[in-house]
């Protein structure tokens, strides 16, 4: 199962050439470009049987994103129990030079945690509140991008046809399935097609298709049991059969 914070770097091993403009539309703007697509952590309590959790630098359930302006950027990790983003907090410094620096900046007593950069390298070991291990700094490409993959690709199985595996967007990770997701669906699609969208499917169809024909956020005035608006192409699109991904990955 592809990562879906790590998707680009995965694929990269199969793209022609390993170009990564393969992730570029050649119809779009200049594209967003993100450093981040393959690094991850690992973070795990240190204190009874605790699974590990392998982490993408994405928005997500687990990650949470600062954008701080001018290459900088804060992330904090959560292994999903008591989410306050501490378990593991990292500060990331796009440099002018092409270098990229990181940092631990906090983590949460009772964490193990392994990071590794796009590459694969081992930038910082830390170990209940102590880093034992730290390359702070490594120079790498950053990929141009002009599409983001489904947060919740990794469950979609059944009923693959109808739901949504990636399309034409503004971050490389769409996170809008479920009541509680992390994108607006108008600051983040990106129709640049004739005001249409390039959906990839389930079933590796693609498509052209209208925004609000695929609007997780558009309710058509029904309300769930608990009271909150029905969603239908948040259901029929966006959200697997299976549910959605649960916080503690495993």
């Amino acid at each position: 199962m592809i990562p879906v914070g790590g998707w680009m770097a995965v694929l990269m091993n199969y793209s022609i050439g390993n170009d990564n403009m393969v992730f570029r539309c050649p119809e779009g703007t200049e594209p967003k470009s993100v450093w981040v697509s393959g690094a991850h952590v690992v973070i795990q309590k240190n204190v009874g049987s605790y699974p590990k959790h392998e982490i993408y630098f994405a928005q997500g359930p687990n990650c949470h994103v600062t954008d701080n302006g001018n290459g900088s950027y804060d992330y904090g990790f959560e292994t999903g129990e008591y989410v306050d983003w501490n378990d593991l907090t990292i500060h990331i410094q796009e440099n002018a030079d092409g270098t990229t620096t990181i940092k631990v900046t906090a983590m949460d007593t009772g964490i193990d945690g392994w990071v590794y950069s796009p590459l694969g390298d081992l930038m910082a070991l830390t170990k209940d509140q102590q880093i034992t291990t730290s390359l702070t700094s490594y120079k790498t490409d950053k990929m141009p991008f002009s599409y983001g993959m489904n947060s919740q690709a990794g469950k979609i199985d059944k009923d693959a046809a109808q739901r949504i595996l990636a399309l034409d967007y503004h971050k490389n990770v769409a996170d809008v399935a479920g009541p509680q997701h992390a994108d607006t669906w108008k600051d983040s699609v990106a129709p640049r097609h004739m005001h249409n969208v390039n959906v990839l499917y389930g079933d590796y169809s693609v498509r052209s298709v209208d925004p609000e024909d695929i609007n997780p956020e558009y309710t058509d005035g029904t309300k769930n049991p608990d009271g909150t608006p029905y969603c239908p192409y948040n259901v029929k699109y966006w959200t697997p059969t299976r549910g959605i991904i649960d916080k503690n990955l495993k």
